[in-house]
């Protein structure tokens, strides 16, 4: 997973880090109207999750970062990590020791008593991209919108704007001596251009589990293997479709008159086909069909179908032409069609939603959604059994049913939901008929039961132990023959082989399935022989790899001449930042390991326990009272 990633390489992104040290979030708490404050006053305020010096980092400002952390593993898709989770994983640890090193950096920097007068430090605000415009110009109607804000503590945001500049001056110092070599520069390109094509083996440690184990691992989760409950609902539903246009009852009456339908397409379509006439082409009919061309099926050539409804607009079809294709025998029709834009008003859905919460609100006081509709004559609707994997609930629209059934998978009979919406209707329902789960026989989920029991086991500490002994033993054979010879050597650690196309370091192309970095890949073999095995590469979901190398391609002769020259100050100032970026790390770690520079770190754990949800409710009313407590550690 994203997180294993994020644990095991601490500074994947060259220039990320000199941000998160220096610049801090300013916006997010300049403009709320109070600046950085004192130790004591962050203490009695919030409670400081660390002291550096005489930097206090605010708990707002760890829960911040926390919740970018989060919503990153949001964007790689798979499970979002809880603030309890980040802290197992080292996370929360990392984040918090990025917090201090700019912390670090603002001491430091007070000591060198750099002046900045107001003038330069609104010259610093106004580049910051809030009061850019999307071409990157200055905005100054953004500009003054700040400025208009009535209550802001102008000499707090300018404190602000000066730490921030005191930070970057010192991290700057720190890093004026690195220099980038030409030969660096053309070295970085034949890497990022260099393709490579390699074959793989995903390894796995031989794990053995006894039929004991896993009737025990059943037994401690009954819920797990049970049949699924089935839900009878009654439901009330508000249509969202927008009343059919005027002037699509005008361009039936021009049809009927004889005009042309792929003039009156150009004339009146909404849709992109619009300039050839409505043409949408040849369409196979099958009962797979979105729902507003199921009308197809029926239409005969020459035919013109009534108005169909879609979520924002209405459609009228015309079957221009008909064959049979010659492989499946499926009817086609060419198909033209006329779209004619119909939406709901503002006001119009808010009325709806505020009819429905109504509903809602009056349902939970009567505890009986019938009695409630029937005050408000409201129609009420009653389904059939269903589950979570009904496709076809009665009263419901096929393409609704997925969102309905899903957010009542969790009611149990009497509860009232919420309003459940869909792009063509609101749904109030009530569950008032639930059936008892029943216990699957063990014999015949023993095959999910061992597959949980792996997941399980794959995030404990002895399965990582024993994958990476697995790795060790691969690593520390001799004279094997590129992955089939890994494979013969070591069959039972071999989960899965394969071969890939060519990639170079920057190709992030995870249709392959393997969600690798391939920078990785690449420093692992595009140095060696074709044919030797390098490893093992660990991917972000934590699976090991080993890689033969198969064949190497290095830039062409036109590559050099063409795209070097354009790409050559960009791979430089990368190559700067890097160099940049471990300069400062390697200066804060000094820093932090001696101890003549007297700069104190203190950091309250019962704050960081807190923010990481792991205290009870015994201990969160204590922090309440804001603690004095501060629980000095070594950095």
């Amino acid at each position: 997973m994203l997180q294993d990633y994020l644990r095991k390489y601490r500074r994947p992104i060259f220039w990320t880090t000199l941000l998160l040290i220096v610049f801090p979030f300013v916006g997010a708490r300049m403009f709320s109207g109070g600046g950085q404050r004192t130790p004591r006053e962050l203490q009695e305020l919030h409670g400081p999750v660390a002291i550096v010096g005489d930097v206090a980092i605010s708990r707002q400002e760890y829960q911040q970062r926390l919740n970018q952390a989060i919503q990153q593993q949001a964007q790689f898709g798979g499970d979002i990590p809880t603030p309890q989770e980040l802290a197992q994983m080292g996370v929360a640890a990392q984040i918090l020791n990025d917090l201090i090193d700019r912390a670090l950096l603002q001491n430091i920097a007070r000591r060198s008593n750099y002046a900045f007068d107001r003038q330069y430090l609104a010259e610093l605000l106004r580049e910051d991209p809030t009061f850019r415009d999307e071409t990157g110009q200055f905005d100054v109607d953004r500009w003054n919108e700040l400025v208009r804000q009535p209550g802001l503590n102008w000499d707090n945001i300018y404190a602000e704007l000066r730490q921030s500049a005191e930070g970057e001056l010192a991290a700057r110092r720190v890093m004026a001596s690195v220099r980038v070599l030409e030969s660096e520069v053309r070295e970085e390109f034949e890497r990022e251009h260099t393709e490579i094509e390699v074959r793989y083996a995903r390894i796995e440690p031989d794990i053995e589990v006894s039929e004991e184990e896993l009737r025990a691992f059943y037994d401690e989760r009954p819920e797990d293997y049970q049949t699924e409950p089935e839900r009878r609902a009654a439901f009330v539903s508000f249509s969202l479709t927008p009343p059919q246009p005027d002037v699509v009852d005008d361009i039936l009456e021009r049809l009927e008159d004889g005009e042309d339908f792929a003039e009156l397409a150009v004339e009146f379509s909404v849709a992109p086909e619009a300039e050839e006439g409505g043409d949408l082409g040849w369409i196979t009919l099958h009962e797979g069909l979105p729902t507003h061309q199921q009308v197809l099926l029926d239409l005969e050539v020459g035919e013109v179908s009534e108005p169909v409804a879609r979520a924002d607009a209405y459609v009228i079809f015309k079957a221009e032409d008909e064959r049979e294709d010659e492989e499946t025998g499926d009817r086609e029709l060419h198909v033209r069609a006329i779209e004619v834009e119909a939406r709901l008003s503002g006001e119009q859905r808010e009325a709806l939603q505020a009819e429905a919460e109504a509903l809602v609100e009056q349902a939970r006081d009567m505890g009986d959604l019938r009695a409630a509709a029937e005050e408000a004559g409201l129609e009420v609707h009653e389904t059939g059994l269903f589950t979570r994997e009904t496709t076809l609930i009665d009263g419901v629209l096929e393409q609704d049913t997925p969102t309905f059934r899903n957010r009542l998978a969790a009611n149990e009979e009497g509860d009232i939901s919420d309003v459940i919406t869909t792009p063509r209707r609101l749904y109030v329902a009530e569950i008032i008929e639930m059936t008892e789960p029943e216990r699957l026989p063990f014999e015949e989920v023993m095959e999910d039961v061992r597959e949980d029991y792996l997941a399980d086991y794959e995030q404990t500490p002895e399965y990582w132990e024993k994958l990476q002994d697995a790795a060790e033993r691969i690593r520390d054979a001799e004279d094997l023959e590129g992955i089939e010879g890994l494979e013969e050597a070591f069959p039972e650690l071999v989960a899965e082989t394969g071969e890939l196309d060519p990639f170079t370091a920057g190709d992030f192309d995870y249709s392959g399935g393997i969600f690798w970095n391939p920078r990785h890949v690449h420093q692992a073999v595009a140095h060696r022989e074709p044919g030797t095995v390098a490893g093992p590469v660990s991917d972000f979901l934590g699976q090991f790899y080993f890689v033969e190398l198969v064949e190497k391609t290095p830039p062409s002769e036109e590559m050099w001449a063409e795209q070097y020259p354009e790409e050559r100050e960009e791979l430089r100032e990368r190559l700067l930042q890097t160099r940049q970026a471990e300069v400062l790390d390697d200066y804060l770690l000094d820093v932090r390991m001696r101890t003549v520079n007297g700069i104190p770190i203190q950091t309250n754990e019962r704050v960081i326990a807190h923010v990481l949800g792991l205290t009870d409710a015994e201990e969160d009313a204590e922090l309440e009272a804001l603690p004095e407590d501060m629980v000095e550690e070594p950095a």
